[in-house]
């Protein structure tokens, strides 16, 4: 139940990360199974069952992508080579959209969910859908856990304020501290530029 020493490792399940997204019908929910050091994310499987597709990654050692029907050795390494000009915001960051307009396509959870329209979530990060996202707080089950997925694939990953990530063991409620997520240093320029704007 609690992150341990190194070496003690803790095992978290999120059955449902999209929950309402699930309950409306859409497909881009998942599963996500994740082991915890002390210090970071050893590994992170998200399985989406409706896409037919799974996302794993191991600490130090790249992502990967496969179908359902393929085993952890026979999945692709991750190569996000090209992605949309879209960024997500996560609750309550709606504040740097107007900064971010006019270069990209803004989709803001809080305003922008439909029940009857799909639009991405984090998890768009892997398809390509997304260039970036700005979550308030990465819950360790979930954002966070996505997050270290996106890193491993190569994409960057800093706090709000464009600091290293702090050692999951200084976080407190399983969670860490706001998260941009970047697939590039301009977009994570870009992101970062707008936090500072809104902060002063």
């Amino acid at each position: 139940m609690e992150l341990g020493l190194e070496g003690d490792y803790l095992v978290t399940l999120d059955p449902i990360d999209g929950t309402k997204f699930y309950m409306d019908g859409h497909s881009n929910y998942q599963i996500i199974l994740s082991i915890l050091n002390s210090d970071d994310f050893e590994a992170v499987i998200a399985i989406s069952p409706a896409q037919n597709v799974y996302f794993y990654a191991l600490r130090g050692e790249g992502a990967f992508t496969g179908t359902l029907d393929m085993s952890l050795e026979t999945c692709a390494p991750l190569h996000i080579t090209s992605v949309k000009p879209s960024i997500l915001l996560g609750w309550g960051m709606n504040s740097i959209a107007p900064l971010l307009k006019d270069r990209y396509k803004v989709i803001d959870i809080a305003t922008d969910y439909s029940s009857d329209i799909e639009i991405s979530n984090l998890n768009g990060i892997f398809s390509g859908d997304l260039s970036g996202a700005v979550i308030k707080s990465g819950k360790f089950i979930d954002s966070a856990a996505l997050a270290f997925i996106a890193k491993e694939a190569g994409w960057i990953v800093t706090t709000l304020d464009g600091s290293t990530l702090p050692p999951l063991h200084t976080c407190e409620n399983y969670t860490t501290p706001g998260l941009i997520v970047a697939a590039s240093k301009s977009v994570h320029q870009d992101l970062l530029s707008a936090m500072q704007s809104v902060a002063v």
